[in-house]
């Protein structure tokens, strides 16, 4: 327990410190707006000798710090949030994972082990057991593949839009599908084929789902890619923005593994 507590307040510190740095940034940034800087002299000497100096400017963070949707800094906090709650999620995931591969690997032969005397099953077991995670793994894919978001759609899409020359605006993310049932249906396909044995790990699959959760983020905070992409007053575009939070998600997901 106390090697997993002690990973666990690592996993805490390192997902803390980003937001301590972007919460600085953003300060920062808003001291150093037009109209927010100090207005007091260079020199000492400029002052009068008689009179006190004048108080410093009081920054009020509510209302100088308004950051709109096309800043770099209410863009790069929200990108924060999506790493954040993709991280949670491949966190989750692989504490699931672990529990699995656990008890097909371990606890089950186990407690064969001790209903037989001592006498482990040795090599038929794990014929057995990939013999039944193989029909398993079979149905969930028949039944589940066509509605989930593989590794092979993730690549497509989003090698499709940077081939064909999009790199600052059109629909980057439109081939990403809804994220239900896809998450769902995803996450328990590589539960299934990583339990069983049959991947060499979940990173692709938590890449994946990691991005499925960015983009409807991005869906939900800017609209769809379609609705506007105009990089109005110079800021990013809809579709810049989308493709940032994909990627966000994406690198969220991974770090658990």
């Amino acid at each position: 327990n106390e090697p997993i507590t002690i990973t666990m307040k690592k996993s805490c510190c390192m997902l803390l410190l980003p937001l301590l740095l972007l919460h600085n940034a953003a300060i920062t940034h808003a001291l150093r707006r037009p109209g927010s800087e100090s207005k007091l002299p260079t020199s000492s000497s400029a002052l009068p000798s008689s009179s006190p100096p004048p108080p410093l400017p009081v920054v009020d963070r509510h209302s100088d710090f308004d950051i709109g949707d096309d800043d770099d800094v209410a863009v790069l906090i929200r990108a924060a949030q999506v790493g954040l709650v993709t991280a949670a999620m491949g966190h989750a995931y692989g504490r699931i994972l672990d529990g699995t591969v656990r008890m097909f690997w371990n606890d089950i032969p186990a407690a064969i082990a001790r209903r037989r005397g001592g006498l482990d099953l040795g090599p038929s077991y794990i014929a057995c057991t990939v013999a039944l995670g193989g029909l398993i793994v079979g149905l969930l894919s028949a039944r589940l593949k066509s509605n989930a978001f593989v590794v092979a759609q993730y690549v497509s899409a989003l090698s499709s839009s940077s081939s064909s020359g999009n790199t600052s605006g059109g629909n980057v993310t439109g081939a990403f599908p809804r994220l239900f049932p896809s998450l769902p249906n995803l996450l328990v396909l590589s539960l299934a084929t990583s339990s069983f044995g049959f991947s060499v790990g979940p990173e692709a699959p938590m890449v994946c789902a990691g991005g499925l959760i960015g983009v409807a983020m991005a869906r939900r905070w800017y609209g769809n890619e379609d609705d506007d992409d105009t990089a109005a007053g110079g800021g990013r575009t809809t579709s810049s923005r989308h493709e940032i939070m994909t990627y966000a998600g994406s690198a969220g997901g991974r770090p658990p593994f």
